[in-house]
């Protein structure tokens, strides 16, 4: 593996940089992985549903009559720009409020970012390294669960990623219509969440590295002509002319949203409400070991078994991809021969999620090793280096700045993008040597199989191989049969429908109370959530008019008015967590007489972003209450 990040480039590297577009075998590989990760991401839809507090805030607009200025979630823009709460809005518009409904925008910008992985690899560093990214990222337990949420990060991941790849081409051809592209899709992932300038910020690192790593090796380039290293010290000014072009057509993009934001306390309010949020350095460190606690937990045996089937998958795109191949080259391989399987192994009995997120930072480092050696430095090589430099201040941005916010799981899928092409990168290089040493091994006058192979110590290495195949399979039994590894499963298919299968119930309870048909009379009362818009949520789902969010207890106090209709209060978990809750609930003691307490289990969406820690997974309570 080594020799494949030193000298020339190898045969598979100048046939991507040819610029020669994807055959039929990778085309149908590419096909059959996309759909595999449509169906990881669509299975059990029983399972899915609005559940987590962002959820609902974006997610509930469609009950909103936009009398009064209530046209959303109140103070919805604290939490996200409007893109997501918009695109939710209009596909419940067309096809009805549900939860499926709800989630269909992550579900389908989810499953869209397989083939992006694919397309945006294979130009950055090749087909193989393509195929890998996507695969890692279809079987990513991780980024299916959150393909399954009504939250904002699998589309931000998704238009960060053409942002960033439109930047790349437009820094490589300068035609001004990927300039365009890129700033308007800059734009839009500024529409989605509020770091979706992270695009301007990869682009701006990146290519100041492009610059430093393009201009460096010049003076070890003997044979570089003079003109080539004038055009790249004049072509400076133009790379950051072409971000700023990028930077303005973005801020034009978001600048309505600004705009919008000043009736609302301007975005010194977003601000402000982030910066609760914010550990900085102080608590870095306890952020980093939380986010990777969080991230092993949440990472079963298929991403574990996706390091093996991007491997597996880059291995028959090669087998297709030239004559000559045989598969007697992988045994020559030690490296792999023996590297790999335990990988695999250790991937699939924990911690695969750590484990490709540490190879994928392997990668980057490794793309920027490869741009370090290369001595070429025509137009193909540059965009390879920019590409390169881009991935590598990607990651290396985010593993720094993700841990000095609060530990919210979610916060990583950006990163996981990354490191899964840095993973790709990994494999590229694999594969390129499993290429040269195929070539080797054609060319050989000795063409006696490696197990066979004679010398002192091929012969030693060849004894060692039997047996050590004999200890993988035994161990791969072992691990495959751990209770631990049965009963996680796929981790992004856990149950999410625990609250909507409450809300039901809970419904009847109160038509019942209320003295209201089931069937015409759920106009007859009034329910007012507190703390719980996902709660709101599911209660207009299940048909009750007036369902209404509440920021205080006021109207159960012993000098409100007597409620008009029947009106009933309903809170949970996360009302106890509200500064000020239980003083606002004490004075309204009297008024209020218990309907129920219902208990459902929260998934690891939920569970995951409280600040509890828990050695079993605990049961959330909800309290609803009439207002006497």
């Amino acid at each position: 593996m080594v020799s494949a990040l030193k000298g020339e480039r190898s045969n598979l590297t100048e046939a991507h940089v040819a610029g020669e577009g994807p055959a039929r075998v990778e085309l149908a590989l590419v096909l059959v992985v996309s759909l595999v990760g449509l169906g990881l991401r669509v299975a059990l839809p029983g399972r899915m549903a609005v559940e987590h507090f962002d959820e609902g805030v974006y997610a509930s607009n469609f009950f909103f009559s936009g009398d009064k200025g209530d046209e959303r979630y109140p103070k919805q823009h604290l939490y996200a720009p409007p893109l997501v709460p918009i695109l939710i809005e209009l596909t419940m518009v067309a096809f009805g409020p549900s939860n499926i409904a709800a989630l269909a925008v992550s579900i389908v910008a989810g499953s869209l970012t397989v083939p992006l992985m694919w397309w945006v690899g294979r130009r950055w560093f090749g087909p193989a390294a393509g195929l890998a990214a996507a695969t890692l990222v279809a079987f990513h337990d991780v980024h299916i669960l959150f393909s399954r949420t009504a939250l904002t990060d699998t589309l931000l991941c998704y238009v960060l990623l053409v942002a960033v790849h439109c930047f790349w081409v437009a820094q490589t051809s300068r035609h001004w219509f990927a300039i365009v592209a890129a700033g308007i899709l800059t734009g839009l992932a500024w529409w989605t969440k509020y770091n979706g300038w992270l695009a301007l910020a990869i682009g701006l690192a990146g290519v100041i590295a492009w610059i430093v790593f393009d201009r460096w090796p010049l003076e070890s380039r003997p044979t570089g002509p003079a003109q080539n290293s004038r055009r790249q010290v004049k072509s400076v000014p133009t790379v950051l002319v072409i971000w700023a072009a990028v930077a303005a057509i973005a801020l034009a993009v978001w600048g309505p949203w600004l705009w919008s934001l000043q009736d609302k306390g301007g975005y010194t309010a977003v601000a402000a409400n982030h910066r609760g949020y914010f550990v900085g350095f102080a608590g870095w460190g306890a952020s980093f070991a939380a986010q990777a606690r969080k991230l092993s937990l949440l990472s079963g045996p298929m991403t574990g078994g996706s390091a093996l089937v991007a491997f597996v998958v880059a291995l028959g795109w090669l087998r297709s991809s030239g004559p000559g191949f045989t598969w007697n080259a992988l045994l020559r391989n030690n490296f792999i021969f023996f590297a790999l399987p335990v990988l695999c192994l250790v991937c699939v009995i924990e911690g695969a999620g750590v484990i490709l997120a540490f190879l994928g930072i392997v990668g980057a480092v490794v793309g920027i090793a490869r741009i370090a050696n290369d001595r070429s430095i025509d137009d193909r090589s540059r965009g390879s280096s920019l590409a390169a430099c881009l991935l590598a201040v990607w990651v290396a941005g985010l593993v720094v700045s993700i841990p000095m916010y609060t530990d919210y799981p979610r916060l990583v899928l950006p990163l996981l993008i990354a490191c899964s092409l840095g993973a790709g990168v990994l494999v590229d290089a694999c594969v390129a040597e499993i290429r040269r040493n195929a070539t080797s091994l054609r060319g050989a006058v000795d063409s006696e199989p490696s197990l066979s192979r004679r010398g002192s110590t091929g012969q030693a290495v060849a004894r060692i191989k039997p047996v050590y195949l004999l200890a993988l399979g035994v161990g791969i039994v072992m691990a495959v049969t751990q209770s631990s590894v049965r009963e996680r499963g796929i981790v992004g298919w856990q149950s999410r429908a625990g609250l909507a299968d409450l809300a039901p119930e809970i419904r009847d309870d109160i038509a019942r109370n209320a003295g209201a048909n089931l069937r015409t009379g759920l106009d007859e009362f009034v329910i007012y959530t507190y703390g719980e818009p996902a709660l709101l949520f599911q209660l207009r789902r299940t048909g009750c008019t007036y369902v209404k969010p509440v920021k205080d207890l006021r109207f159960a106090e012993p000098d409100a008015a007597v409620p008009k209709l029947p009106s009933f209060v309903a809170f949970g978990h996360q009302a106890w967590y509200t500064p000020g809750f239980g003083e606002q609930l004490a004075p309204g003691l009297p008024r209020l007489q218990l309907v129920g307490k219902y208990r459902y289990y929260p998934s690891d969406v939920v569970l995951l972003d409280s600040p509890d820690r828990h050695k079993q997974r605990p049961q959330y309570e909800l309290e609803v209450y009439r207002v006497k």
